[in-house]
Order: C-alpha cells, then structure tokens, then sequence
C-alpha cells in the first residue's frame, strides 16, 4: 500500500522566530481529503559531551511545554546567521549553554524528535576531550544549570525515568550501538 500523503494546500497560521505552525490540507491514500496540523521548525544539535572519564555534561533547565525541569544533554537551534555547518552550530550551543568545550567531535546521525507533529531534524554529536574553558553565554530568557554526573549515574537516571530527553536518550543508544562508549 502506498503509504505517503499528497499536500494539496498549507497555510501558515503563525510564524514566529523557531516556529511556523501550519495547517495542511492533504490527499490521503485511500483518496479522502483531511487537514493536518504540521510545526515547521529550523533544525537542531544534541550534545553528548563525556570527559576522560566518562562524566555526562548535562543541562537543567524549566521545560514550558511539560511544566517541569528536565535533565537533558545540551542542545539547541542551528542559526543560519552565525552557523556555517552544523559542527559549528553544535560547537557554538556547547559552549555557550555549558561554558565548555571539545577538541574532538564525532557526527552520530540525525533523529526526528516529534515526526507526527514537526519536521524537525536534531543532529547528534558525541563530544570528547571536554574542558570548561569559558561562562555560559546564555541568552536573555535561558535560566540552565549545568551537571557533571558519571555515564553509568546517567544510564541509572535514564532507566528510573529520570532522565527523559528524547536527544539523551536516542544519542546515548546511538553512541553505544555505534561502539563508542
């Protein structure tokens, strides 16, 4: 069965300055015709930062979305002004989120954080040879604290339910499958 969807129509009800949100009239397979509600959303990087000996930097911050603090790796919006590549976007959001940074950084591959809402992609990098070299360079309205916790603490506050960032989640089981942890 063909599976994909035809967009006849999009209209932008809103457009802010991460976020289009956007209503789509489609074409099913079967033939019907029904709206869907669709976030457009620039991309992103997740940070899986391991020192020498295999501490996780780890960002706290209040989540509006889900009404709580979250532990989650360092992440954040790729700019198209101050970002050539994505590598820069992922040293840039590091650093200034964290006050660190890494010599080495390894490309892990891209997830879809919210596939059935957003086109969101989040590109994923494992971070090594970490050192805090600066402050946080945080913008106006971030409030982050910053977390040095042991791989296996992490591993532990992941299976309590802890820890339930999508992109540390996904880039922890990247890196293990991957062979680098």
């Amino acid at each position: 069965m063909e599976l994909a969807e035809e967009r006849l129509e999009e209209r932008v009800l809103y457009e802010g300055r991460v976020l289009k949100f956007c209503l789509n009239t489609v074409k099913l397979p079967d033939g019907n015709v029904v709206e869907r509600e669709h976030i457009l959303h620039l991309d992103t990087v997740a940070v899986l930062a391991l020192d020498d000996q295999d501490n996780c930097i780890l960002v706290e911050q209040y989540r509006r979305g889900i009404g709580k603090v979250m532990i989650e790796i360092p992440a954040g919006t790729l700019d198209d002004e101050q970002d050539r590549t994505i590598l820069d976007g992922a040293r840039r959001e590091f650093e200034e989120e964290t006050g660190y940074t890494a010599d080495s950084w390894t490309y892990m591959g891209t997830i879809y954080p919210a596939a059935g809402l957003s086109d969101e992609i989040q590109h994923l990098y494992l971070a090594r040879d970490i050192k805090q070299n600066s402050h946080q360079k945080l913008d106006d309205d971030e409030f982050i604290n910053v977390k040095k916790l042991p791989l296996q603490e992490v591993r532990r506050l992941i299976a309590t339910g802890e820890i339930t960032d999508c992109a540390a989640l996904c880039a922890l089981m990247v890196a293990q499958e991957q062979g680098r942890l």
